[in-house]
């Protein structure tokens, strides 16, 4: 919800890029009504924003009167609606672009209330949700014309164990996050990689990504335990001891099952590797 002092350039500005009219509500800094709502406050427009800036007189390039915009995200069920949080029109490719779509309705939620509100939402539509982390699969895997749940801002590390080597993080976290910073500074690593790091936690362990070595098992072998969400909003726990039939299925379920939103991996601790390079003759 956008609340403001806003004219007809400012107006201009929003129609010109897509946000609705109806989302706009005009307000006087003076104005009585004008109420601070749940989680919202007060931001002056500063220089990024001179686009947006008002002028009482448009004919003097001096502001008269400071403006302000009103900007949050009040709590899913209050002032804004699934709809209102969900993105039209947003075209989505895969990292290739070998493939691409336009989901109905497109979400980054930031909490787990808002991934239940989401699911909740579709079921009540009669909606299929995909979620997608980074895109990288060469597929369409991820692709829907109905909702599509991106878990990019849903990527916190949850917690870090270094006595039994485990971190458990939310299913959006980058796996470059963790092999770059937070094991690093922990003192531990994964036993096995990707090619690529730029993926995320859910999507290493749906899309059973591996490594190379004859040795070595997928990443999806490190999986601890795991938080999932059901259609319904039911949260359940998955692990060698808890619902543990759908461990193995889970661990590599392309994303059918619900939506991963905590994962705990078993790591090791930190180790070098030994490159060694040397020519070979093609066919030896």
């Amino acid at each position: 919800m956008i609340r403001g002092v806003l004219n007809s350039e400012v107006i201009d500005h929003y129609t010109k890029h897509n946000i609705s009219p109806d989302r706009l509500k005009l307000y006087s800094p003076q104005d009585p009504d004008l109420h601070l709502l749940p989680g919202e406050r007060i931001s002056p427009l500063v220089e990024p924003c001179t686009a947006l800036f008002c002028h009482y007189a448009m004919t003097k390039s001096q502001v008269l009167k400071r403006h302000f915009l009103f900007q949050s995200r009040p709590p899913l069920g209050r002032e804004m609606s699934v709809d209102s949080l969900g993105k039209s029109r947003t075209c989505f490719n895969n990292w290739s672009k070998t493939y691409s779509c336009t989901p109905e309705l497109y979400f980054e939620p930031e909490t787990t209330e808002e991934i239940k509100q989401i699911l909740c939402y579709a079921s009540e539509k009669g909606k299929k949700v995909k979620t997608v982390g980074c895109g990288h699969s060469f597929s369409n895997l991820a692709c829907t014309t109905d909702f599509m749940i991106s878990m990019a801002r849903y990527n916190r590390v949850l917690k870090i164990d270094k006595e039994k080597l485990q971190v458990t993080v939310q299913g959006g976290c980058l796996i470059k996050d963790l092999n770059e910073v937070i094991l690093p500074e922990n003192g531990m690593a994964f036993s096995t990689q990707g090619t690529v790091s730029s993926l995320t936690a859910a999507g290493v362990i749906s899309t059973g990504t591996h490594g190379s070595g004859a040795n070595f098992s997928n990443i999806s072998a490190s999986v601890v335990d795991l938080e999932l969400m059901l259609s319904s909003g039911e949260i359940i726990k998955v692990s060698n001891t808890e619902n543990a039939e759908l461990l193995p299925v889970v661990s590599l379920s392309l994303g059918s099952v619900g939506v991963i939103l905590s994962i705990t991996f078993q790591c090791e601790r930190a180790f070098n590797l030994h490159w060694k390079q040397y020519p070979d003759t093609l066919g030896n």
